[in-house]
């Protein structure tokens, strides 16, 4: 995979490597690897939503409101 960056970008990126001590290009792999990470868990914490539901295990619309009701009653 190959991504184009603009002169600027690509200097921001190696200032921002440089001060972790580490290269440009680690750098954006690490950071694409984190994005990859909190896609996924993401998406199971959707699936997880989607399977209690399944189960039965959810709230009422009218319950919800009272909750978050007083929840900011703090």
């Amino acid at each position: 995979m190959e991504v184009t960056l603009t002169p600027e970008q690509e200097a921001e990126l190696a200032k921002l490597a440089m001060r972790d001590g580490i290269s440009a290009e680690q750098l954006v792999k690490d950071v694409a690897l984190r994005l990859l990470d909190a896609d996924a868990r993401f998406r199971a914490g959707i699936q997880e939503g989607f399977n209690a539901i399944d189960r039965g295990e959810y709230l009422e619309e009218e319950e919800m409101h009272a909750r978050v009701s007083r929840m900011l009653q703090l």
